[in-house]
């Protein structure tokens, strides 16, 4: 018993190990460049947030808290949800979609990097 109770926790600090390592999330410790705004339809009304080198659209969303739930398209990560509300669940073309400074960017979200300054704004679309 005492030897499987060994393997097992070795087993789950390789993992969280591994993990850790293989994150892409940036340092904490990065320096500040600057600060942008994001407003989150339905979960946080227009808050300022630190700005990294290289952040993106997707790095800002995530740094609020929100959950997100995306699938990676080969190209990006396309948003599928966020605090559980999905594309589509309000009719067959509904979702969400971001703007940077009032524009429709072309790129997926975590492709689009952010610069001192801009105003993300997510919103979900009833009819896109």
């Amino acid at each position: 018993m005492r030897r499987i109770l060994l393997t097992i926790g070795i087993s789950v600090l390789l993992i969280v190990g591994f993990t850790a390592c293989g994150s892409d999330e940036k340092s904490e410790d990065a320096p500040v460049i600057g600060t942008c705004t994001i407003t989150v339809e339905e979960f946080c009304e227009e808050k300022e947030m630190d700005l990294h080198e290289g952040d993106t659209v997707y790095d800002i969303l995530q740094a609020t808290g929100a959950e997100i739930v995306d699938s990676d398209t080969g190209t990006g990560k396309a948003i599928e949800s966020i605090n559980g509300l999905e594309n589509g669940s309000r009719g067959d073309m509904s979702g969400w979609m971001y703007t940077v400074n009032g524009k429709s960017p072309m790129d997926y979200s975590d492709k689009f990097e952010v610069s001192d300054g801009d105003s993300i704004v997510w919103e979900f679309a009833e009819d896109m």
